[in-house]
């Protein structure tokens, strides 16, 4: 297209230059250079004709309409051409000035104007479009009084009717002209987008030498000195094919890019608006100068329109203020609103909707300085939920979210307004209770919470039961600055958690000795695995009926080298946070198979081995491989072997888990449930589960004297067990009493101190040949 452009362009510089030639060489020869002239312009506009028709067919839409006012503008120049030819080659009349062509150029010049306010009502803007009739109304004033004053006064004076409709013609072709280019060409200077302007460009430049040509044609036509084959001929062929290579330049457009839909709007056409001044400038000098009314009329005229204009721009300034002010206004609230909005993502936890830890930090920096100041003391309870990580991997994070998000509900419930708390992650929690400046009412809140965190918590139609740890820090006994205050709350946190969970502890020096022993067992354990300090102590259980082994609990115990034994209570919680559990499961289950088979082998009694799964090392995927493999090298029967799970793990309700039990049912494995009581409630799960045994938990064991509810939770778990045909056993029975009474609840088996307590292989072994020996 770019080659189509630039070889029709050297053909416009050839043919205009042929033409003028041709005047050149003909100048003497009327009659050739008449019918010369005449063919060229006619050819000129037929060219035209058919590149403006190539240009229709190719538009879109938007500018189709543009380009068919167009075409019908050189239809009708063509059809006033072909007239003129007719009436000057072929009737012979000479410079002729038929009505026909008179309407023909008429219908040429309002179609280019239409054309020219069409291109412009595109734009949507009728504010730009007022502004812009107001000054070709005050341009035209101009030359409406030069035209009045200096052409058709002087023909009114002396010519005919006849004579002054064609001077009034001759005035009104310049007249239209000018008002097309000064449309188009304030279309040009408002656009933004340069992929327009050069055919804009093009069809102004059209109309600037049409405005000549037909300027200097009046003033021939009324001295009388026009004829044809004049120098301003060429003129109008040059107009028109420019016009036919504003076409083209349109259609190489659409070629190389997509015209928007909606033309930009720019409103800065500072060029433009000086052309409405300088006209009345020019009238004003006119009318000083002449002195006349036609044309002091007109200025006044062009005046009053410039007033209008003005007034209309204020009017519109004025709205645009408004409008401004109000977008301002909204900008400001939304701005506002974002504030707020970042804010709160900045400083509040996204899930809970508690502060976050940076929120925190700020808080109890503040806290510190006011309290400094004041001279008053405040206290920080650190939080960590116990065992959350086992509700995640066995429940899912998703549970896991509505556990916390429960959890930070009832923490608000528990605090008064003068506490602040926060989410610090995961699911630790931290509280400035800037009321609380004694021990005893720390006490007081910490009990409040734990009691609050203690009523189940709804979840999947079950009933979940979570504790928390808690560390307390007191400003400024227990530190004086952020970090202090943090690092002795985290201790005191950890204590809470070696002390059995569930409970508070106030920070003191001991807690870090307490911290560096965990610090050192967490470095030990790894090496411990490789250097075989683990051993397995069983505890017995037994038949109160016939005083009889049935079986036995595997219970790791580290014996280190140096530190003696090492309870589990110790390291089992740093081996799941360590990740070496499932490590440390895979030694358990395998080195207490082998152990019962080789007492089978001894002679001895049999019985089934109870082993402890953690909720972790059962969601393993080579879980019930290893189970089988282990069962394989140690060649011991499954129905010997007893996988102890705890409610969290019996209640993954998931396909995987369901299917790994059955699977395990079906080798013949016993499957217990520890601890029964202390996570759901809900007992729908044991329907799914196929469970062998419900093991009582041992805190409700311990509470049968004293508490009467925990006698009724174990009465209805014996009950539940007997009729789902499962076995029940009681774990942590010390006592007789509590003995008396489970055997008045038909609960016959029995683990606990009363009995035995966990001893090393070589003892139990000797315990399993007095047993032997007494049945024999």
């Amino acid at each position: 297209m770019d080659r189509i452009k630039k070889t029709y362009s050297a053909f416009i510089i050839l043919y205009v230059s042929i033409f003028y030639l041709l005047i050149f060489l003909f100048r003497t020869k009327h009659s050739y250079l008449t019918n010369i002239s005449d063919t060229l312009q006619t050819l000129s506009s037929i060219i035209t004709l058919v590149i403006l028709w190539k240009t229709c067919k190719k538009s879109n839409s938007l500018r189709k309409r543009f380009w068919a006012i167009i075409l019908i503008g050189c239809t009708s120049y063509l059809m006033s051409q072909l007239t003129w030819d007719y009436n000057e080659i072929i009737l012979g009349i000479y410079t002729p000035n038929s009505i026909y062509v008179a309407i023909f150029w008429s219908i040429t010049g309002l179609s280019y104007v239409f054309a020219a306010f069409y291109i412009t009502y595109e734009k949507k803007n009728t504010d730009w479009l007022f502004t812009l009739i107001l000054d070709i109304l005050t341009i035209m004033c101009l030359f409406i009084a030069v035209a009045l004053f200096y052409i058709l006064t002087p023909v009114m004076e002396r010519m005919s009717i006849y004579s002054l409709f064609l001077a009034i013609e001759y005035t009104v072709y310049p007249v239209g002209d000018l008002v097309c280019l000064f449309v188009t060409f304030s279309l040009f200077l408002s656009l933004t987008d340069d992929s327009e302007k050069c055919y804009l460009a093009l069809i102004s430049l059209a109309f600037f030498i049409l405005s000549i040509s037909n300027l200097f044609y009046s003033y021939l036509c009324i001295t009388k000195n026009y004829s044809t084959g004049n120098l301003i001929d060429p003129l109008w062929s040059l107009a028109t094919l420019i016009i036919g290579l504003a076409g083209i330049e349109y259609t190489n457009l659409i070629h190389t890019k997509k015209i928007s839909k909606k033309t930009k709007n720019n409103n800065t056409i500072n060029l433009v608006s000086i052309a409405p001044i300088l006209s009345v400038i020019s009238l004003f000098i006119l009318a000083i100068v002449q002195q006349n009314n036609i044309i002091t009329t007109f200025f006044e005229v062009s005046i009053i329109l410039i007033m209008i204009k003005h007034i209309f721009i204020i009017l519109q300034n004025t709205k645009l203020i408004l409008k401004l002010q109000e977008l301002n206004e909204n900008l400001e609230s939304k701005v506002l609103a974002r504030t707020k909005a970042l804010s709160h993502i900045a400083f509040n936890d996204q899930l809970t909707g508690l502060a976050n830890r940076r929120f925190f930090e700020t808080t109890l920096k503040n806290s510190i300085q006011f309290s400094k100041d004041k001279n008053k003391s405040f206290a920080l309870l650190f939080l960590d939920l116990d065992s959350f990580k086992s509700i995640n991997d066995t429940l899912g994070h998703y549970s896991g979210d509505i556990v916390l998000k429960e959890v930070s509900k009832r923490l608000k419930e528990c605090l008064t307004l003068d506490c602040f708390i926060s989410r610090q992650g995961g699911d630790e929690f931290a509280i400035i209770a800037s009321n609380i400046d004694t021990r005893d009412k720390v006490k007081e809140l910490s009990q409040e919470i734990l009691h609050s965190l203690s009523e189940p918590i709804l979840l999947n139609n079950h009933n979940l039961y979570v504790t928390c740890s808690i560390g307390i820090s007191m400003y400024p006994a227990d530190g004086i600055t952020f970090d202090e205050l943090m690092k002795h709350a985290d201790s005191a946190m950890y204590c809470s958690k070696a002390c059995g969970k569930n409970t508070y502890e106030f920070y003191n020096s001991s807690i870090d000795a307490l911290i560096s022993k965990k610090s050192a067992i967490k470095h030990k354990l790894h090496s411990a695995i490789t250097n075989n300090e683990f051993v397995i102590y069983y505890q017995p259980q037994y038949d109160v009926l016939t005083n009889e082994i049935i079986g036995a609990e595997a219970l790791i115990r580290w014996s280190h080298p140096t530190d003696g034994i090492i309870p589990p209570s110790d390291f089992i919680p740093i081996a799941e946070e360590s990740g070496l559990i499932d490590t440390l499961g895979k030694w358990i289950l395998k080195s207490a198979c082998s152990q019962v088979k080789k007492w089978q082998d001894k002679g001895l009694k049999s019985f089934k081995i109870g082993v402890n799964v953690s909720p972790h090392q059962f969601k393993q995927k080579s879980f019930v491989s290893d189970i089988c493999n282990i069962l394989r090298d140690t060649n011991l029967s499954p129905k010997y072997l007893d996988l102890e799970i705890t409610e969290t793990v019996g209640i993954e309700n998931t396909s995987n888990a369901i299917t790994k039990i059955h699977i395990l049912k079906k080798l013949g494995v016993k499957i217990s449930i520890d601890d029964f009581g202390t996570g759901y409630s809900s007992l729908s799960y044991l329907t799914k589960i196929p469970a062998d045994t419900l093991k009582i938990d041992k805190s409700f064991i311990q509470n049968i004297n004293n508490d009467s509810t925990s006698k009724t939770i174990v009465s209805s778990i014996i009950a539940v067990g007997k009729n789902l045909n499962l076995e029940v056993i009681a774990e942590g029975v010390e006592t007789k009493e509590q003995l008396e009474f489970l055997k008045s609840q038909d609960c016959i088996q029995i683990q606990g101190y009363l009995f035995s307590k966990p001893i090393p292989t070589d003892e139990f072994e000797k315990l399993l040949e007095r047993t032997s020996t007494k049945s024999k």
